[in-house]
């Protein structure tokens, strides 16, 4: 064969595709043949395009940016076209995944989309699989600035490797764990994976890892501090070291701080002594409260735990110069007769108090509660929360002037009552629309949200037309009836109502 048609032929044959041995080892004169049937193939191909093909990738991307990731994984499937698109990083940035339900029903949009989104806000897995800790690990996912984890077999297997692989960019972790059968190798690792990220934000750490070692989180410079809120209040108190080094740490960025209820005093001294620059704190009530001091405390959380810290929360609440700065005060109870002293002693030392939230009251041991509740005249919001029972009388009391500079008033789950109502008092009994009605009266700028319907309220439709809004410039009443609600916003009966009557 002539060196033209040789070197021809050679061309040739590294261009063919090499799909077996035995057209490899075709003889010179059949590759015209193998040249014939890729050309045939490439005419098919282009024969097959649909409009869709023809259209731009930005309009796709443009498209898809507006499309749920249940369709995002299905249209990938369809076309090349649309899988490239799908490919594409600006499609995905800004999502959020969820799967917090049981079962296989979404297990497979799920897996589809760690196989394709190269990046992604917000990740939230529960009650996943192994699978999908080897998709999380294996797929194109590389950005992620939230991750959240409840999940025991997927953290047990791969947590460590997860976090060393969104390290980088991960800003805020939350890790919901229980892992008894963890060695020690693996949470030396998990503890070494959270001291490498360099973006971490927030931290959020409940559950429980095998205690038999601890951990020193080494100290850093002030330039690599990057922890802004930690939440340890599920976590297990065995790690304290842990915790005490993961503070110190950061002590000079943290400003927002939860600590567990199983903690000693003296452990929540020191950590309290590690901070800087703090700003919110949730905390068990106790004698270590005068620690406080020298910290920019503006929103304070304290969780009762007990008769004998709350006495000793007593005596050292008057040497606490801290509370003086506190703008918004939190207080969770669960049961003693020392409430009311409390309440007293942090009405008196909080000069500055603007909101005030009350969470599990229980009314029943001491009646003084509401009394309690009036002396902190300095408030603009008060929240109260499973507040059991409520005197209606102090709903009459805020319409003739207590509480004078209330603002916003926020009832939920609680139970009201009126021990006091007699017939020629409360004609209506048991329906206390009036109550309302002059409250509404008395303060127009005050704003009444209720959450939840009251168990006591049986005339329903009476209490959704009382609630109305009474003039243009009057106080704004929010009913919410119903489980799930949206707070601010007026219910669509409201609406239906109003209608009616301009009707």
């Amino acid at each position: 064969m002539p060196a033209p048609l040789m070197q021809a032929a050679e061309l040739e044959r590294r261009r063919a595709p090499r799909r077996s041995r035995r057209i490899r080892r075709m003889p010179p004169k059949y590759l015209p043949l193998e040249a014939e049937h890729r050309r045939r193939h490439a005419a098919h191909a282009a024969a097959a395009e649909s409009p869709i093909d023809l259209l731009p990738t930005e309009l796709l991307i443009q498209v898809f940016q507006h499309v749920d990731m249940q369709t995002l994984v299905s249209v990938s499937q369809v076309c090349r076209r649309f899988r490239d698109a799908v490919l594409a990083g600006s499609v995905w940035r800004g999502r959020s995944l969820s799967w917090e339900q049981p079962g296989t029903g979404g297990a497979r949009t799920v897996l589809g989309v760690l196989r394709l989104a190269p990046c992604l806000d917000e990740l939230n897995l529960r009650f996943g699989r192994c699978c999908t800790g080897r998709s999380l690990l294996g797929g194109r996912l590389r950005a992620l600035r939230a991750l959240k984890l409840s999940d025991t077999e997927l953290c047990t297997c791969n947590i460590a490797r997860v976090l060393e692989r969104f390290g980088a960019c991960l800003q805020h972790l939350d890790l919901q764990v229980k892992m008894t059968h963890m060695s020690e190798d693996k949470v030396l690792e998990l503890w070494e994976s959270v001291h490498q990220m360099k973006q971490l934000r927030s931290l959020r750490l409940a559950g429980y890892l095998p205690c038999r070692l601890t951990y020193s989180f080494p100290a850093r410079a002030l330039q690599d501090q990057t922890l802004l809120a930690v939440d340890l209040h599920d976590f297990e108190a065995d790690h304290y070291v842990t915790m005490l080094s993961l503070v110190s740490a950061h002590h000079a960025t943290i400003r927002k701080l939860t600590l567990p209820d199983t903690l000693s005093e003296d452990e929540v001294r020191r950590v309290l002594d590690q901070l800087r620059v703090v700003e919110d704190i949730d905390m068990v009530i106790g004698g270590h409260i005068a620690h406080l001091n020298g910290l920019p405390i503006r929103r304070l959380t304290l969780r009762h735990k007990n008769e004998a810290s709350s006495s000793r929360f007593l005596e050292h609440v008057g040497e606490c110069t801290a509370l003086a700065g506190v703008q918004e005060l939190c207080l969770s109870w669960s049961e003693g007769d020392l409430r009311d002293p409390v309440l007293s002693s942090l009405a008196a030392m909080c000069a500055d108090l603007a909101v005030l939230r009350l969470h599990n009251m229980c009314d029943d041991k001491a009646p003084g509660l509401i009394d309690t509740v009036k002396e902190f005249t300095q408030i603009h919001e008060l929240h109260l929360n499973k507040f059991y029972p409520m005197d209606v009388q102090f709903i009459d009391e805020l319409a003739m002037g207590a509480l004078p500079l209330l603002r916003r008033l926020t009832l939920r789950d609680v139970l009201i009552g009126v021990p006091h109502a007699s017939a020629a008092l409360c004609a209506r009994s048991p329906c206390y629309d009036h109550h309302f009605e002059r409250l509404a009266a008395h303060r127009h700028n005050l704003v009444f949200i209720f959450h939840d319907y009251p168990e006591c309220w049986h005339r329903k439709t009476t209490i959704e037309y009382s609630l109305s809004c009474y003039c243009d410039a009057c106080m704004t009443f929010y009913a919410h009836m119903t489980l799930n609600y949206n707070e601010g916003v007026a219910p669509v009966f409201w609406k239906a109502e109003q209608g009616a009557e301009d009707d």
